[in-house]
């Protein structure tokens, strides 16, 4: 049995395909594993914060803010290109209500704004995670 030209070219346009979704698949997953892997990294460097805050400890919960901050630069660029930037733009304002917080030693704020900051860090990795959810 011969395949015609017409065969020849569904199964490389077949194959063509099959290469690409591997390629974005794999492209997907490797992005999923670095926002998680930095997500958690951002949620450790604030993980003292509650103990610091409610402690009234200011100066050390100012400099775990500034290494947070610091943290959170370093990404920050990366993350552009693979979530949304209004995502990322309510991390950058929770950063800053969140300093602001502390250096007014606003105890209950503070806390309120940490939790919130946790939950975004926390909520993107989950957002972006490959599930017939997130595609419909």
């Amino acid at each position: 049995m011969r395949t015609g030209k017409g065969g020849h070219k569904v199964k490389t346009a077949i194959v063509i395909t099959v290469i690409l979704l591997a390629f974005i698949f794999v492209l997907d997953l490797g992005s999923y594993y670095y926002l998680k892997d930095t997500a958690m990294s951002i949620s450790q460097s604030i993980e003292a914060l509650p103990e610091k805050i409610e402690n009234e400890k200011w100066d050390t919960a100012t400099d775990d803010l500034n290494k947070a901050s610091n943290r959170w630069s370093s990404v920050k660029g990366i993350w552009a290109v693979l979530i949304n930037h209004d995502e990322i733009d309510k991390i950058d304002m929770s950063l800053v209500r969140l300093r602001s917080f502390v250096q007014y030693n606003d105890t209950e704020e503070a806390m309120a704004e940490y939790n919130t900051l946790k939950m975004l860090v926390k909520h993107i990795p989950e957002n972006q995670r490959f599930s017939l959810v997130n595609i419909f």
